[in-house]
């Protein structure tokens, strides 16, 4: 069975609801299944700690068609605010990342409600279909497109959303590192927006790409950085070894 769902895109300022509706997935998610208890609100009610990134953030939320929120993810242009700056030192210096700085963004945050998570869905209004969790990724990435934006960055620390951000056209960038922040090791990727695999997932879920033109200038040489370093960090062993 197919799951009818409504994808709304909104910041913290336009939309309170939404925005608490975001803090109380992300609770859900990240403190109470995941026990990162460095995210709990001081208040002590069931809701993740504002974090000051949220001023300068673009989110997406997914909601049933009875209006019962399932889903969110967050994106930032790294010149409003960049999360985990530091797990990406290495790469500030090298001209193919540097020189597109101003229209990069990063994603954080991502979490579908157990019951959801696998689940085939439908955004009813655009007639898109996939997982909760590739439908909030790729919505919010076209709508960071929109925004100028030309590539992301994202770190994960769990196989199943690597899996997830690898289909969606994320390169792995760096091996895998053990930060204050989270138990299990952090991993650092990479994408550049409307690279092949790119335009491949989108068109999977019945999206037609926003660009389609072949990748030129500081753009292409983005993703050939990518792909290097996926190269040195993979090579031929699969996404799953780094686990």
């Amino acid at each position: 069975m197919i799951e009818p769902i409504i994808i709304h895109y909104f910041t913290k300022r336009d939309n309170e609801d939404f925005y608490r509706a975001y803090l109380t997935i992300k609770y859900q998610v990240f403190v109470a299944e995941l026990n990162w208890s460095s995210l709990k609100d001081e208040s002590g009610e069931a809701i993740a700690r504002e974090d000051p990134f949220d001023e300068e953030g673009r989110f997406s939320l997914a909601l049933t068609a009875g209006r019962i929120p399932i889903g969110t993810v967050r994106a930032i242009p790294l010149q409003k605010g960049f999360p985990h700056q530091e797990l990406f030192e290495q790469h500030l210096s090298h001209i193919e990342f540097g020189s597109l700085f101003d229209w990069l963004c990063t994603f954080n945050a991502l979490a579908v409600l157990p019951a959801y998570r696998g689940k085939k869905c439908r955004v009813s209004e655009q007639g898109w279909t996939g997982s909760a969790g590739r439908l909030l990724m790729l919505g919010l990435i076209r709508y960071m497109e929109q925004e100028g934006m030309k590539g992301a960055t994202v770190t994960t620390g769990a196989i199943t959303p690597a899996r997830l951000f690898h289909g969606l056209g994320f390169y792995i960038i760096d091996n895998p590192t053990i930060t204050p922040l989270y138990p299990e090791p952090l991993l650092n990727m990479g994408m550049v927006f409307g690279s092949d695999a790119h335009i491949r997932a989108q068109e999977e879920c019945g999206m037609k790409p926003r660009v389609s033109t072949p990748l030129a200038g500081d753009s292409l040489r983005l993703l050939r950085y990518f792909e290097s370093r996926q190269e040195q960090v993979l090579g031929s062993r699969r996404l799953e070894s780094l686990f």
